[in-house]
């Protein structure tokens, strides 16, 4: 959970027996980030000093993208709480120059630069609710072709984003719907995972009417083809699998065991497959029908999971592997020019939650899309449309997702020295949280107190504040004006706090 109001990252934990109070210094108010030399906390502790030139999307939560125009412009999809939206970015220039709204995307695209279009996961059905909205704003009837059909087409030409009529899939209930990756093969044909339903389509032929269907690994994520065509990958990403089919018949021809989480995937021109393996800190690199190495992409080799690797991005030589590490706000910078044993070199930092790559034609730039900005705000007083109102109607509030902002950042790839200077950044925005221990304490602790505790039950109230829940319990760094779901609301809630334990970065109260 985080709060957002004093900028600082709240747990609630119920934890059955001791007592203890102690209080913790606060993060640094988040200054206004313009170049990479600026150094900026996050709620969680972590600092972010983020490399390159950042360009803002009008969407959070950049999900892929595409470089075309001879290499001059980067198609961006965006896809979280705000803004679902397909950006062009002039690489040259460094600037956005046309967005459209997609109304709601999510994880896939596949660019055809023949056509110029851009095809695009429409992800799950529309809730009642998004409809109502949509209807709210006067959208819902230009829109309703985009939120009624699971494939999105958009074409970039004449400098414009044009939408085009969407694609249906035929014998795919609404219910069961929801569109992750998509792949181009050299015909034109489109393959689309649906990640509710364990199935690959294919979809060729005039207005893709030719569709045939077969089963794959439980949730598949992402789809990619073979250099020479013959073969697809899918990440299974809830078996900890890759499958690999034939091009042709879509017969399923092995099953190969990766790390926990694969999500997105690349094949190299010496037949190598990249796989990013997000639950595992790892990439898995396989070779015909096995997993020949196993790449640790986290600070240290020897981390606990959390590292995410999420994006990955290789060089026009195909001698660096580019990864996005999520969690740690940074691109692992990786020599796979030696296909026995591949090296991490370094590491180069990025904004927070770095979500998809990119690299340029030329090999001399890598664009990072950022998931959840280059910084930080308070969430009161309201700034945005997304306002909630607490019971005092003077004070709304933005809801938690609307202060997110996503953003490319263009990096110019470094030499062995500046990746050298760029490691040492990102190993200084490691938290440290020793440094706010008190030895004293800590031994009282680990003496008195661990011994009486027998559960831990951690409570996590999903893109809630703690003033929103807790601005009413009279301590803690609460404020009451806040509260929306209060002690009528939450009653068992603040019980357990009061009877138990409430955390928060600035108070422990036992």
């Amino acid at each position: 959970m985080q709060r957002f109001r004093a900028i600082s990252h709240v747990t609630l934990a119920v934890i059955a027996g001791a007592g203890l109070a102690a209080t913790l210094p606060r993060p640094n108010r988040l200054p206004d980030i313009k170049d990479s030399t600026a150094a900026l906390t996050l709620p969680n502790g972590w600092r972010i000093t983020p490399a390159g030139q950042h360009i803002e999307l009008p969407g959070d939560l950049p999900m892929k993208m595409a470089v075309t125009g001879e290499g001059s412009q980067l198609l961006v999809l965006t896809a979280g709480f705000h803004d679902h939206s397909l950006s062009v970015i002039d690489t040259r220039k460094r600037e956005r120059i046309a967005t459209v709204d997609v109304v709601k995307a999510w994880e896939g695209m596949a660019f055809d630069p023949s056509s110029g279009t851009a095809y695009i996961s429409g992800g799950g059905r529309a809730e009642l609710g998004f409809v109502r909205a949509m209807a709210q704003f006067g959208l819902y009837p230009q829109m309703k072709d985009s939120i009624d059909k699971p494939i999105l087409r958009v074409r970039w030409s004449g400098g414009q984003l044009t939408p085009e009529p969407a694609i249906a899939i035929q014998g795919l209930a609404e219910k069961d719907r929801y569109i992750s990756g998509l792949a181009l093969d050299a015909h034109g044909a489109l393959y689309a995972l649906n990640i509710q339903t364990d199935t690959l389509y294919r979809l060729a032929g005039k207005d893709f009417a030719d569709q045939a269907h077969v089963k794959t690994g439980y949730r598949p994520f992402a789809v990619v083809f073979s250099p020479d065509g013959t073969q697809l990958a899918v990440s299974n990403w809830g078996d900890r699998s890759v499958s690999i089919l034939d091009g042709a018949s879509l017969r399923e021809t092995a099953r190969i065991a990766v790390g926990s989480h694969p999500n997105e995937m690349l094949w190299a021109k010496d037949g190598r497959l990249f796989v990013a393996d997000s639950g595992s800190n790892e990439v898995s690199v396989i070779k015909g029908s096995a997993v020949i190495e196993t790449i640790r992409t986290s600070l240290d080799p020897r981390a606990p999971v959390g590292s995410t690797p999420d994006a990955l991005a290789l060089s026009p030589d195909g001698q660096r592997l580019y990864v996005a590490n999520a969690d740690n706000n940074n691109v692992a910078v990786i020599d796979v020019a030696d296909a026995r044993e591949s090296r991490v070199l370094g590491f180069i930092p990025t904004g927070w939650y770095p979500s998809t790559l990119a690299v340029s034609a030329d090999g001399r730039q890598i664009y990072v899309g950022t998931g959840k900005g280059l910084g930080f705000r308070n969430n009161f007083p309201a700034s945005t449309i997304f306002q909630q109102k607490t019971p005092n109607p003077a004070t709304p509030y933005d809801y938690i997702g609307a202060v997110l902002s996503g953003h490319v950042s263009i990096v110019d790839l470094p030499n062995a020295a500046q990746l050298a200077v760029y490691t040492k950044q990102v190993r200084a925005n490691v938290p440290s949280p020793t440094a706010y221990v008190n030895s004293n304490w800590a031994a009282k602790i680990e003496h008195e107190v661990f011994p009486k505790i027998h559960h831990v039950l951690y409570i996590i109230r999903e893109n809630r504040t703690y003033d929103q829940v807790f601005g009413d319990l009279g301590y803690g760094n609460s404020d009451p004006h806040l509260v929306l779901f209060g002690q009528q609301v939450t009653p068992n809630a603040h019980a357990l706090a009061r009877k138990l334990v409430t955390f928060d970065k600035s108070v422990l109260r036992w």
